[in-house]
């Protein structure tokens, strides 16, 4: 899977196919970026660099896309770690 920082540098390769008539983009990072950073290193993604990713993804679609679309964010779901390792 992607992670905000992947998808920031993907995002311009993909411009030439937006539809001139987009109203609604969704944007749904974090899972992957959130993922531990001793257990998965090359998804993890700092916070700070999260949020930055997030702002640089919505300024461009802001200035790339005229129709100007609504941009939805999509947050990762809730993790319970007890919960989850007790399922692995």
């Amino acid at each position: 899977g992607y992670n905000s920082a992947w998808a920031k540098v993907i995002l311009p390769q993909i411009e030439p196919i937006f539809s001139p008539h987009l109203r609604l983009v969704t944007i749904f990072f974090g899972a992957n970026d959130h993922s531990l950073k001793e257990k998965n290193a090359k998804q993890h993604v700092e916070l700070s660099q999260y949020e930055k990713n997030l702002e640089e993804m919505i300024h461009f679609l802001q200035t790339k896309i005229k129709s100007s679309p609504v941009i939805v964010l999509i947050s990762p779901p809730p993790i319970d770690e007890n919960a989850w390792s007790q399922h692995c």
